[in-house]
């Protein structure tokens, strides 16, 4: 998401959990040009659901406000 215009906001995590804060994605620039809701928008962040499931990984996300935080865990820690 940050590669498509959205500002990394903090990174942290070990071999076991990480989460990642992303800030301004999608802009609402963005979603006025495509007449979506935020709320429609938000449906974007459920692709990476299957991706981690085939890695082993839970996935969830969660908005604050302008940013939304994604966290990933290993299924099994190691």
């Amino acid at each position: 998401m940050v590669s498509v215009g959205g500002s990394l906001r903090s990174l942290s995590g070990d071999d076991n959990h990480a989460e990642v804060l992303i800030e301004g994605w999608p802009a609402s620039e963005f979603l006025s040009e495509l007449e979506v809701t935020q709320s429609e928008g938000d449906a974007l962040w459920h692709i990476f659901e299957p991706i981690m499931e085939y890695l082993g990984l839970r996935y969830a996300w969660q908005r604050h406000g302008e940013a939304v935080k994604m966290t990933l865990e290993r299924e099994t820690p190691e």
